[in-house]
């Protein structure tokens, strides 16, 4: 079984998996968003028959910023230019413990966490719930943006 699996901790670690090694055909970048939709919808089907219990999410990496820059993408388009290097990935959590619920890092020393429309990544569910997030670290003042998808309720 992958490393990645719920019965190894692999939930607690709040591991990943990233589009790109899902299929071979989302490698490339301007491949990512159909990627990651489709695996999203993928795998609430298999949880939905397999563990219930747990909460999918899908997690965007943004280009990190010097300074918070806020929700700085309005249309898919803009929304696919903030994308950083690293491809969408889903994560497999228990509900209640999803990185828009808690601060996970010591090091972050600002946090931003902002609810809004799916329709703005382009996401093509109807039944799911996008939360910005950007986080400034006391460290480096360096501020990592992401955003997250999840089903509602």
């Amino acid at each position: 079984m992958d490393s990645r699996d719920s019965s190894n901790g692999g939930v607690e670690r709040y591991d990943d998996l990233h589009v790109n090694e899902i299929d071979d055909g989302w490698k490339p970048k301007s491949k990512w968003l159909h990627g990651a939709f489709e695996s999203f919808r993928l795998a609430l089907r298999l949880r939905d028959r397999l563990t219930p219990g747990l909460s999918i999410g899908l997690g965007f990496h943004l280009i990190d910023a010097e300074r918070p820059l806020g929700l700085s993408f309005k249309t898919p388009w803009e929304f696919e230019r903030n994308l950083s290097v690293t491809p969408p990935s889903l994560y497999l959590m228990h509900k209640g413990t999803e990185f828009w619920t808690q601060t996970l890092d010591p090091d972050i020393c600002e946090t931003t966490v902002r609810e809004f429309s799916p329709a703005i990544i382009g996401a093509p569910f109807s039944d799911v719930v996008c939360h910005f997030m950007e986080f400034k670290r006391s460290s480096t003042g360096e501020c990592t943006r992401s955003v997250f998808t999840h089903q509602a309720g």
